[in-house]
Protein backbone atom coordinates (compact mmCIF):
# COMPACT_ATOMS: atom_id res chain seq x y z
CA UNK A 1 0.00 0.00 0.00
CA UNK A 2 1.52 3.26 -1.06
CA UNK A 3 0.09 6.38 0.77
CA UNK A 4 0.85 9.94 0.35
CA UNK A 5 0.70 12.73 2.99
CA UNK A 6 -1.05 15.48 1.49
CA UNK A 7 -1.39 17.64 4.86
CA UNK A 8 -1.38 17.33 8.72
CA UNK A 9 -3.34 18.59 10.94
CA UNK A 10 -1.08 19.04 14.76
CA UNK A 11 -3.83 19.70 17.76
CA UNK A 12 -1.87 21.82 20.29
CA UNK A 13 0.31 24.93 19.56
CA UNK A 14 2.01 24.38 22.96
CA UNK A 15 5.63 23.93 23.09
CA UNK A 16 5.71 20.32 21.53
CA UNK A 17 3.04 20.97 19.05
CA UNK A 18 3.97 24.31 17.40
CA UNK A 19 7.93 22.05 16.74
CA UNK A 20 6.24 19.74 15.36
CA UNK A 21 4.09 22.05 12.91
CA UNK A 22 7.43 23.64 12.10
CA UNK A 23 9.05 20.67 11.22
CA UNK A 24 6.36 19.06 9.18
CA UNK A 25 6.09 22.81 7.36
CA UNK A 26 10.29 22.77 6.86
CA UNK A 27 9.79 19.34 5.80
CA UNK A 28 7.31 20.35 2.81
CA UNK A 29 4.39 19.48 4.28
CA UNK A 30 1.64 22.25 4.67
CA UNK A 31 -0.04 21.99 8.00
CA UNK A 32 -2.74 23.32 10.27
CA UNK A 33 -2.05 23.98 13.67
CA UNK A 34 -5.21 23.95 15.69
CA UNK A 35 -5.08 25.53 20.00
CA UNK A 36 -7.72 26.52 22.47
CA UNK A 37 -9.06 29.86 22.42
CA UNK A 38 -8.11 31.79 25.54
CA UNK A 39 -11.30 31.49 27.76
CA UNK A 40 -11.52 35.24 28.69
CA UNK A 41 -11.40 36.56 25.21
CA UNK A 42 -14.98 37.22 23.77
CA UNK A 43 -16.22 35.70 20.39
CA UNK A 44 -15.59 39.22 18.44
CA UNK A 45 -11.96 39.75 19.38
CA UNK A 46 -9.96 40.28 16.73
CA UNK A 47 -8.42 37.27 14.75
CA UNK A 48 -4.29 38.35 16.21
CA UNK A 49 -5.79 38.42 19.60
CA UNK A 50 -7.34 34.90 19.26
CA UNK A 51 -4.20 33.51 18.11
CA UNK A 52 -1.93 35.28 20.86
CA UNK A 53 -1.14 31.62 22.36
CA UNK A 54 0.29 30.18 18.69
CA UNK A 55 2.06 33.02 17.81
CA UNK A 56 3.88 33.03 20.97
CA UNK A 57 4.26 28.83 20.44
CA UNK A 58 6.12 29.94 17.23
CA UNK A 59 8.48 32.72 18.66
Amino acid sequence: MDRRMEKAVVLGAGTMGSRIAAHLANAGLPCVLLDIVPANLPAEAPPAERNKIVRAGLE
